[in-house]
């Protein structure tokens, strides 16, 4: 666009991505198998999305119609991880607690009382520090 520069991109910013698994305490403890497996294959599509952005891109452009040039640069903005960090827990927290006191979450509660990390810990013990 015409007169338009750029001021800023994402590496000036502090701004993390983060995602979280989030399933029902009864399917999981129903579903172990199915929940270890899922967390197995995220697992494996990191590893590939970290080790070969070529091949990430060419999917993201045959599936989603992203030109590669922009899926080759997307995929190198974010570190691809799955893991469980006391740090993650503490986000979680945080999160909660300034909806509760924003009345986006009505009832309080201590949200450690529903962190599961026992799928995680058996299929990738090395990635819960928590």
């Amino acid at each position: 666009m015409e007169g338009a520069h750029t001021i800023a991109d994402l590496d000036d910013i502090d701004n993390i991505n983060i995602a979280y698994l989030v399933v029902d305490s009864t399917f999981a403890e129903e579903n172990v198998e199915y929940v270890e497996r899922l967390i197995l294959a995220l697992n494996e599509a990191t590893e590939i999305i970290n080790s070969d952005t070529d091949l990430s891109a060419d999917y993201l452009t045959d599936s989603l119609g992203i030109a590669k040039e922009d899926a080759v640069n997307g995929l190198g903005t974010y570190d691809y991880d799955i893991e469980f960090t006391q740090s993650d827990v503490d986000h979680i927290v945080s999160i909660a607690e300034w909806s509760i006191e924003n009345g986006l979450i009505e009832n309080d509660y201590d949200l450690n009382n529903y962190i599961f990390t026992d799928a995680v810990t058996a299929v990738l013990p090395e990635k819960v520090d928590f």
